[in-house]
Order: structure tokens, then C-alpha cells, then sequence
């Protein structure tokens, strides 16, 4: 059987370079942001846009393609060279890639970051996937970098146990996970397995 790599639709966005005012604007309300992020978690209020062109900063790429997972749409920012240390961004629930833009701007020299629609959410395709193995399955072709090193995840809130699920089905794939306010009890909807005890084991 032949593997072929998914078709992909590309879309550069060069972003705007930020002016005197926003600088301004974003220098008085940063005090404000901690009170801004609970909020957005509590009522799912700007919670971000599927509109790349609102992430300032360096050229963001979304790539759009078949990832293989029921026919689903895999969307993704990406920055970075394809030479860089691979970090994958995923998001919580309610969501999108956009919540990680900040993390695609200024990289350090030789890393490549990736933001993730998870299945299901922004552009990873309309049908909801509730289950963690089929949204590894999903971001799976994210885990390959061209020099076959192992990646590194980061998954916030929700987006934790699909970390550690993809740590527990690709453990030669991962080499380290950064969870954020994220659960791992499978008694709390993280799945059937222990996750932790398992991606330590892996």
C-alpha cells in the first residue's frame, strides 16, 4: 500500500507590524490580562478568532489538510523553520489554535511551534470528536519532523489529557509534556486508562 502524504492547502499571512497606539493599549491594559483569562474561562468570551490575521508578530502559517482520522480536517498555525525542535500547542475546550499565538511569536533560535485546532474545534473539521484516542489519532502527522526527533506537547486544560493520551499511544514520538491547569484522573473524563501513570511508564 502506498503512503502518500495529505493533501494540504497553504495560506501565508504576513501579519502586521504593530503601531505606536497598540503598543500603548497593550502596555495599559497588561495588568488586566489575569483578570481577562478568567473570565474568557468562565464565559468563553474572546476566547479568540478563526482569523490568523489578528495574531501580530511574524509570518503564521495554516496549513489545512486530511489527516487520516474519519475524514476530518487537521488545522494548525505553525512558525518556525522545519529544521527547528517541534513544540505542540493544544488548546482546551471551548477553543481554538488562536489561543496560543503569542507562543509563534519571537521563537527561540531552532525551535518550530505549532498551535492546534484539536479534532473537532476552529478548522479540524465540523463533527465533534468526544473521544481522546481518536484526537490523538488526529494530530498524529504533527509528530513526525523531517529529522525524526520527538516532539515536545503542551496541552492546556482539556488540551492535557489529549497530551498525555498522545504520549500514551506515540511514546516513541514525545519526549516531554508541559500541562497546564489540565486534569489526568480518568474518574473526571480523561479517559479509561490512568493517563499519567501510563505516559511515566511510556
Amino acid at each position: 500500500m502506498i503512503d502518500c502524504a495529505p493533501s494540504v492547502t497553504e495560506i501565508i499571512v504576513p501579519a502586521p507590524e504593530p503601531s505606536l497606539a497598540d503598543a500603548a493599549v497593550s502596555l495599559l491594559l497588561s495588568p488586566l490580562q489575569p483578570l481577562r483569562e478568567q473570565f474568557s474561562a468562565v464565559t468563553a468570551i474572546g476566547l479568540g478568532s478563526d482569523d490568523p490575521e489578528e495574531i501580530d508578530g511574524s509570518v503564521v502559517r495554516r496549513i489545512i489538510g486530511q489527516a487520516g482520522n474519519a475524514g476530518q480536517d487537521l488545522g494548525y498555525l505553525v512558525a518556525g523553520k522545519d529544521t527547528g525542535r517541534r513544540v505542540i500547542f493544544l488548546h482546551g475546550s471551548p477553543g481554538n489554535a488562536e489561543e496560543w499565538g503569542r507562543f509563534l511569536l519571537d521563537l527561540p533560535e531552532g525551535r518550530q511551534h505549532f498551535a492546534v485546532d484539536r479534532p473537532g474545534f476552529g478548522q479540524s473539521g465540523e463533527e465533534a470528536v468526544p473521544d481522546l484516542r481518536m484526537q490523538a489519532k488526529g494530530i498524529a502527522p504533527l509528530l513526525s519532523p523531517p529529522d525524526g526527533a520527538r516532539v515536545v506537547i503542551a496541552g492546556y486544560s482539556y488540551g492535557g489529557p489529549l497530551a498525555l493520551q498522545v504520549a500514551v499511544d506515540f511514546p516513541d514520538r514525545v519526549e516531554g509534556l508541559v500541562l497546564v491547569a489540565s486534569a489526568a484522573d480518568p474518574e473526571l473524563g480523561s479517559g479509561p486508562i490512568n493517563l499519567l501513570e501510563a505516559a511515566v511508564a511510556a
